[in-house]
């Protein structure tokens, strides 16, 4: 039989030697947990905002905003508590802020105002102080000088590619919660289930005291029940992706733990 011969290059693309490095690799485990959580928190607040609430793409943006000053003011902080506790004590805090951030995050309503999206979100950036610069800090700082720049290249690969699956999953698990909380608030959803029936009657009568005629009105009625019903599942939804990306940063806190016990 014919006889394959592997052949490395003295040079590879990318020296994968980097990641017998304990902090190294570790490191990279932990960005792309950040990076995964940070951007399924990003794109599920305002896409919330904008398709459940109506709010305009302006004010969907302005949603994010202040989390943004929430870590230009914490950074300062974090690189002080950096001379004091070790590294790795100062990330597990960093993904268990997160984790209740999302936590927190995962008690939507229907009528949340403003201000309340503002502070889940606003929570939610204030652990990622904790995480980017502590992560980047201890990751490096075991690895011989001469293999930074593969590091470099998979550490930001980590984090980019990471972050691309975290938006993948929020956005196909907001789809796929939202049809399984339909399936089952359709069972309510029924001329047998009085609470129902006295819903549809409850819009039926604001409609004819408006002036609708008795039949459109309930017509009318039935379809803003409608509306309501796949408003409170698309709610569902979104607190189950909170919820979920909640257990992921918990369970990331005792890998924190791997790293060596060294100080900024």
């Amino acid at each position: 039989g014919a006889i394959g011969w592997l052949v490395i290059a003295k040079k590879p693309v990318v020296n994968l030697e980097v990641f017998k490095d304990k902090n190294y690799a570790m490191g990279c485990v932990l960005i792309g947990a950040t990076g995964g959580i940070l951007y399924a928190g990003a794109i599920a607040i305002p896409q919330f905002a904008q398709t459940v609430i109506g709010y305009t793409a302006t004010w969907a943006g302005l949603i994010l905003s202040p989390g943004g000053l929430a870590v230009i003011i914490l950074i300062p902080i974090v690189g002080r508590l950096m001379k004091i506790f070790q590294t790795r004590f100062i990330i597990a805090a960093g993904f268990f802020i997160m984790g209740s951030a999302f936590l927190f995050s995962s008690m939507l309503v229907p009528n949340v105002d403003f201000r309340t999206l503002v502070l889940m979100r606003a929570a939610q950036t204030a652990g990622l102080a904790f995480l980017f610069v502590p992560i980047s800090t201890i990751t490096f700082s075991t690895l011989p000088r001469e293999l930074n720049g593969d590091a470099t290249a998979l550490y930001a690969m980590f984090r980019n590619v990471f972050g691309s699956i975290g938006i993948s999953l929020a956005s196909a698990m907001i789809i796929e919660r939202t049809q399984v909380h339909q399936s089952y608030l359709a069972q309510w959803a029924s001329p047998f289930h009085a609470p129902f029936n006295e819903l549809i009657a409850r819009y039926e009568r604001t409609l004819t005291a408006m002036g609708r005629a008795a039949g459109a009105a309930h017509d009318a009625a039935v379809g803003q029940v409608y509306q309501l019903y796949r408003e409170q599942a698309a709610v569902l939804a979104y607190s189950d992706v909170f919820l979920f990306t909640a257990a992921v940063a918990f369970a990331v806190v005792p890998f924190c733990f791997i790293l060596s016990g060294v100080k900024g």
